[in-house]
């Protein structure tokens, strides 16, 4: 049995739009340019470049659509082979204190523009501090 396809209500109303458009470019080609000269040329491009992107849009969107569509389930797949286990690694090395001074400024200019909280540059610091 075939699936029905749908559009969303995005899509339809990009594909409407994109119509519309599509047909005004047409009707200024035709009475337009050789009334309004240069402007019926603007009006022209500007009524098909709108055009073709509702459009795009209305084909993207029903492509979208589609594939977030229910499909049947899948054969179950044979689960991946396992790893073996990693054995933990060694802890890091201690920063350079060149590397350790840098992350400090970092941190000093995240807070002074407010994109930390002064709790988080406190936290971030105290690690810093620790790994050196």
């Amino acid at each position: 049995m075939r699936e029905k396809k749908t559009m969303s209500r995005g899509a339809k109303q990009a594909l409407v739009e994109g119509l519309i458009m599509a047909v005004l470019a047409v009707l200024g080609a035709i009475y337009g340019v050789p009334k309004l000269g240069m402007f019926g040329v603007v009006w022209v491009v500007a009524a098909g470049a709108i055009a073709l992107v509702d459009l795009y849009r209305a084909l993207i969107k029903s492509r979208r659509v589609g594939r977030n569509a229910p499909t049947a389930p899948a054969a179950a797949k044979p689960a991946a082979p396992q790893a073996a286990p990693v054995e933990p690694s060694a802890p890091p090395a201690p920063e350079q204190p060149e590397q350790a001074e840098e992350r400090l400024r970092k941190l000093q200019s995240l807070r002074d523009e407010g994109l930390i909280t002064p709790e988080e540059y406190e936290q971030k610091r105290q690690e810093v501090l620790r790994d050196l």
